[in-house]
C-alpha cells in the first residue's frame, strides 16, 4: 500500500498551530516570567494588606488603652459615695430652660396664689419621699456608728430619703412659712420661739438649701441683656441648664418607696416622749 506523504512545510506562513498547547505556543521563559510577575504584585499587595491591618490594630489598641486609662484616671479622681450603685439609674441628663419669669408666663402649678392645684402638686412630687433601702446597700463604713431604722417587714430593708426630696420638703415649708394667713399650722408649728430671732428649723431648711446650692455649683452661664424698661441690665431668662430628667427620678423614688407608718417602734424607744 502506498501512502502520500508529504514533509511538513517549514514555512511558518503554512503551519497550524491549532492543537500546539499554551506552552508550545509560548516559550517557558517568557510564561514563567509572566506568572512570577504576578506573584510579585499578589506577594506584594498581601504584604502591604498585612502591614496595613497590623498597623490599624496597633492604633486601635493604643487608642483603647488611653481610653481606658482616662476612664480609669476620671473613675479614680471622682469621688464616688459608697451608695451610688444603688441610685445612678435615676439620673438621666438633658437640657432644660428654666422658668425664672417673674410674671409667671408659663402658668406653673408651683407658683402663685396657695390653692388645692398647687397644694396637690407639692404633695405629688413628694410622694416618694421615704425610700426602702437594701442592707447590703450600706456597707459597714458607709455610716459608721449609726443604728439605722429597719422598716420592720422582715426584709432587714431600711430607711431612708433622697437629699433633693428633703430640700423640696425645705422649699415647701419656707413657702409654706411666709403664707401664714393660707397655712396657720405650719406658721404656728414653725415660728420663732420668744427667745430665737428665726425659727431653728427654719434656719435649718434654708441652710441645707445653701448648701445644695453651693454643692452642685450649677456651672450654667446666665448673660445679661438691655431691656426697654429699665437702664439696668436684666439676665437673660429661660437660659437652658443640664439637669436631670426629673420623670426618672420620681419613678427611681416611686418604685423604692414605702408606707413609714408600718415601722415598728423598738421596745426601748416605747417610752420615750416624741419630739415637737
Amino acid at each position: 500500500m502506498n501512502l502520500d506523504y508529504s514533509p511538513r512545510d517549514e514555512d511558518a506562513s503554512s503551519f497550524d498551530d491549532s492543537n500546539l498547547s499554551l506552552l508550545d505556543k509560548y516559550p517557558k521563559e517568557k510564561f514563567y516570567s509572566r506568572n512570577r510577575s504576578i506573584f510579585r504584585w499578589k506577594f506584594f499587595f498581601w504584604i502591604l494588606l498585612s502591614v496595613f491591618n497590623a498597623t490599624a490594630l496597633v492604633i486601635n489598641v493604643f487608642i483603647f488603652a488611653v481610653r481606658e486609662h482616662s476612664s480609669c484616671a476620671t473613675q479614680l479622681a471622682t469621688p464616688r459615695l459608697k451608695t451610688h450603685d444603688f441610685t445612678k439609674d435615676a439620673i438621666k441628663l438633658e437640657i432644660r430652660p428654666f422658668d425664672d419669669t417673674f410674671n409667671d408666663e408659663t402658668g406653673s402649678v408651683f407658683r402663685g396664689e396657695p390653692r388645692p392645684e398647687l397644694n396637690n402638686a407639692w404633695k405629688q412630687l413628694l410622694h416618694g419621699y421615704d425610700t426602702r433601702v437594701p442592707t447590703s446597700v450600706w456597707v459597714p463604713d458607709a455610716t459608721e456608728n449609726r443604728t439605722l431604722v429597719d422598716i420592720g417587714d422582715g426584709s432587714g430593708d431600711r430607711y431612708a430619703t433622697l437629699a433633693v426630696l428633703h430640700e423640696l420638703h425645705c422649699i415647701r415649708t419656707l413657702r409654706q412659712y411666709l403664707l401664714p394667713d393660707y397655712y396657720p399650722e405650719i406658721y404656728e408649728f414653725f415660728k420663732p420661739d420668744d427667745d430665737e430671732v428665726i425659727g431653728v428649723h427654719i434656719d435649718h431648711c434654708l441652710d441645707i438649701l445653701r448648701q445644695s446650692s453651693m454643692c452642685h455649683a450649677d456651672m450654667t452661664l446666665v448673660p445679661y441683656e438691655w431691656w426697654s424698661e429699665t437702664p439696668v441690665p436684666q439676665n437673660v431668662i429661660n437660659t437652658p441648664h443640664l439637669c436631670a430628667n426629673w420623670d426618672s427620678v420620681y419613678n427611681w423614688a416611686e418604685a423604692h418607696r414605702f408606707d413609714p407608718m408600718t415601722i415598728p417602734l423598738p421596745e426601748e424607744l416605747r417610752t420615750k416622749p416624741i419630739p415637737t
